[in-house]
């Protein structure tokens, strides 16, 4: 597994060196989001530098890669399998619906192993998969740094992996993810100017999932800038009830620091437990919460006026998509547009006032490959 005395060592480096580009960070996360003209102008100017092709995965619009379905190549019948850490997470559950609707439009036949963060249900659901040659094999939110040997025994079995919310190791084909760093940059961003520099934050971690650890060490450096701003809490989800456990823990919490004014959270459903807490103590007034998936409990609980006031929109719908897209051009090609491919990711708050309306969910966003296949090909 991951090794935790490597990391220990280098965490220290990491904060400082975190805390030093924060701020290119955040101009590089502002630049891939909201200049659609510049991106516009490159995509139309060398399209290969994103590695696309528009019979497959749409034109470059506004800076950003679209899936197109219509086009997706039909590859006949395939057997996908997919081992996920909580399939009926929120963010998940959105990736699955959305990935295996298309996937039988497609003839393929999808299998799902839920294994609860369970480390040895992880390395025993991909070894099965591996032993029946499935013809392509999902990671889902899982550290894929922690599985090295199950990956090498996957491609010397002739079994192609891709990686959802996690990073590109060897022996993957390619991995789709949020961008980690960027998130924990726009979050720190957004909670330092709400709280013009000063005021007490809670933090509630998920030590086990890479995205969040990332998110939550890029998040600090940022605050850390501001010396008015102080973490007085960290604690970690149960992810056996993410919502009800985080609710006590943040309520137990206020009774010790009743002058929190924003909560960070690793995703929605914690934040919607915090949010809870803040909601029925009557203590923390003003404090409010930042989670993230956007999903629909969540944009519910925001246009309600709940303490819960900011989620980013990781659009796993078009997630699912591109996943469908890259690997029927991998049967189709042997490519894919690139081995990183990062999602939009905007921030939704009624302070920002963009929350859609009752029903809604921010509209599909597009996607950029920052390694991308066709520029790897010319490298080499």
């Amino acid at each position: 597994m991951y090794e935790e005395r490597s990391r220990a060592r280098r965490r220290g480096r990491r904060l400082a060196l975190v805390a030093l580009v924060a701020g290119m960070l955040a101009i590089g996360f502002a630049a891939c989001s909201n200049d659609a003209n510049s991106g516009a102008d490159d995509a139309a100017a060398a399209p290969s530098q994103v590695g696309t092709t528009a019979d497959v995965t749409g034109a470059a619009a506004g800076g950003l890669l679209r899936v197109d379905t219509a086009s997706i190549p039909r590859v006949g019948k395939k057997r996908i399998g997919i081992v996920t850490v909580c399939a009926q997470c929120t963010g998940m559950a959105r990736f699955l619906k959305s990935f295996q609707s298309l996937a039988k439009k497609q003839g393929w036949d999808v299998t799902v192993t839920d294994t609860g963060g369970d480390a040895g249900k992880i390395v025993g659901g991909i070894n099965t998969f591996v032993q029946a040659r499935v013809d392509f094999l999902i990671l889902g939110a899982i550290d894929p740094l922690t599985l090295a040997p199950q990956l090498k025994a996957a491609a010397d079995a002739g079994v192609p992996v891709a990686v959802n919310e996690g990073d590109w190791v060897p022996n993957t084909v390619f991995a789709c993810c949020q961008d980690a760093v960027g998130m924990g940059t726009a979050q720190g961003q957004w909670i330092t100017q709400r709280l013009q520099g000063e005021g007490e934050i809670v933090m509630f971690t998920l030590p086990g999932s890479r995205s969040v650890t990332q998110r939550a060490t890029t998040f600090k450096a940022v605050i850390g800038q501001s010396s008015g701003i102080r973490v007085v809490a960290e604690e970690q989800v149960d992810l056996a009830d993410p919502i009800g456990r985080t609710k006590a823990k943040m309520a137990s919490i206020l009774l010790k620091h009743p002058d929190v004014k924003a909560v960070w959270a690793g995703w929605d459903d914690p934040a919607r437990g915090a949010a809870q807490a803040i909601a029925e103590s009557g203590k923390g007034s003003g404090a409010f919460v930042i989670g993230n998936d956007a999903g629909p409990d969540a944009l519910n609980d925001i246009r309600s006026g709940s303490p819960l006031d900011g989620t980013v929109f990781i659009d796993y719908a078009t997630e699912g998509r591109i996943f469908v897209a890259e690997i029927a051009r991998w049967f189709d090609e042997q490519t894919v547009t690139g081995r990183t491919l990062y999602v939009q990711q905007p921030i939704v708050s009624r302070w920002l006032g963009n929350v859609p309306p009752a029903g809604k969910e921010p509209p599909a966003v597009g996607y950029y490959a920052v390694w991308p296949t066709a520029a790897e090909k010319a490298a080499g």
